[in-house]
């Protein structure tokens, strides 16, 4: 993802995506915010992120 891209990007926290960035908070042992800026720099993926929203959905 370019400079551009990673300015550009919006995200939305409802309450599934909350939950999902808890249980990767946990996991990793990182704070939130820590969480949110690995997602926009990409070092937490897209596909990671979902994951987690299914394995928070079911707990």
């Amino acid at each position: 993802m370019s400079k551009d891209e990673k300015e550009k990007r919006t995200i939305y926290l409802d309450a599934q995506m909350i939950k999902a960035i808890e249980f990767i908070q946990e996991k990793r042992r990182w704070a939130f915010t820590q969480v949110i800026a690995a997602w926009l720099e990409g070092v937490i993926t897209d596909e990671e992120i979902k994951e987690a929203k299914e394995k928070a959905n079911v707990n």
